[in-house]
C-alpha cells in the first residue's frame, strides 16, 4: 500500500513544519537585542541617522554562494546575528556577532572566519561580544559598559566612510570629502540638540554621543588637518 502513497503537497508540508517557541537562539540573543535597540534610542541614531538595528539577516543577501566546506555551500541559511544598517540606502554600517561558547570549536571557526572576510569585503568592521570576556551576560550595564564604545564607534567611521550611493562608488577622496560633510552636519545637529535639551539624562547621552563623535572621526581620518567643531 505505500508505493500508493500520495507526496504531501507543499501546503500540507508547511503545515507539518515544527515551529519556533522563541524567535531567539537564546536568552543572549535577546539580551543583545535589547541593549542595542537601546542604544539606538539613547543616541536618537533613528532621527538623527536613519539607523536601525536588525537580527538575522542573512548573510545571502550581501554575498552569492560559497564553496568553502565550513558552510557546505548553504550560505543561504547563514545569517549575521545583528546588523545596523542606513534605511535611506539600505547600507549595511556594521555587524555585531554574538560568540558562546561553541564559537571555540573548528568548524565554527571557520564559519566566523568566513564571515570576517564578509565583512571586510564590505567595508565594515565586525563587533564580536564574547560570552566569556563578560560577568554577566545578563546585566546589561556590565555588557553595555564592555562593548558600548567599541559598537558606536565602529558604526560611526562606517557611517562617514559608507562609499555607496544609489550604485555609484566614490574614490578615496569623494569619501573622504563626504565623510567630512557627515562628520560636520551631526556636529551641528547634536551642538543644537545638547543647547535645548531640557533633560538632564538625555542632555549626558547627547553629549556622550558627540565624544563618541570626535573619537570616531579621528579615528577614520587620522591625517586630518580639520579642527574639532
Amino acid at each position: 500500500m505505500d508505493e500508493y502513497k500520495q507526496e504531501l503537497s507543499s501546503y500540507e508540508k508547511g503545515k507539518k513544519s515544527e515551529i519556533r517557541k522563541s524567535y531567539w537562539d537564546s536568552k543572549g540573543e535577546s539580551i543583545i537585542d535589547r541593549i542595542l535597540r537601546a542604544i539606538c534610542t539613547d543616541y536618537d541614531l533613528g532621527r538623527m541617522m536613519y539607523i536601525r538595528v536588525l537580527p538575522h539577516q542573512p548573510i545571502d543577501n550581501y554575498v552569492k554562494m560559497t564553496n568553502i566546506k565550513a558552510v557546505d555551500n548553504r550560505n543561504h541559511w547563514m545569517r549575521f546575528d545583528f546588523i545596523f544598517e542606513e534605511t535611506s540606502s539600505h547600507t549595511i554600517l556594521l555587524v555585531v556577532e554574538l560568540d558562546g561558547f561553541y564559537h571555540e570549536e573548528k568548524e565554527q571557526k571557520e564559519r566566523d572566519a568566513y564571515k570576517d572576510g564578509v565583512c571586510a569585503a564590505l567595508n565594515i568592521m565586525p563587533v564580536r561580544i564574547k560570552y566569556r570576556e563578560i560577568k554577566d551576560i545578563n546585566n546589561e550595564n556590565d555588557v553595555r559598559a564592555q562593548y558600548e564604545g567599541e559598537i558606536v564607534k565602529n558604526l560611526l567611521k562606517s557611517y562617514f566612510a559608507s562609499s555607496y550611493y544609489f550604485g555609484f562608488e566614490k574614490n578615496w577622496e569623494q569619501q573622504k570629502s563626504m565623510g567630512e560633510e557627515k562628520y560636520k552636519d551631526l556636529c551641528n545637529r547634536y551642538d543644537e540638540e545638547i543647547r535645548n535639551c531640557e533633560k538632564k539624562d538625555k542632555k549626558r547621552k547627547y553629549e556622550k554621543l558627540r565624544k563618541y563623535l570626535e573619537e570616531a572621526y579621528y579615528e577614520y581620518v587620522p591625517t586630518t588637518r580639520m579642527k574639532k567643531c
